[in-house]
């Protein structure tokens, strides 16, 4: 995996370690995957010269997820 140390392979709690990693790469990747869903929403609403979408629909999702 990407970032582990492979000594943790011999370690008694190894499964406990790789789950808890596990977690929180799924996590990254989902905060990540978000993002990019609600800039894609963007930059759709300026392509098809939609204000109403734009103001109302990605400008509040993209404030509430940054305060989150």
């Amino acid at each position: 995996m990407l970032g582990m140390d492979p000594i943790w392979s011999m370690a008694s709690n190894e499964i406990a370690f790789v789950n808890g990693i596990k977690m929180k790469f799924a996590v990254i990747m989902g905060v990540v995957h978000m993002c990019l869903g609600i800039t894609m929403k963007g930059v759709n609403a300026i392509y098809f010269k939609s204000k109403l979408d734009f103001w109302f629909e990605f400008v509040p999702q993209i404030v509430k997820f940054l305060l989150i």
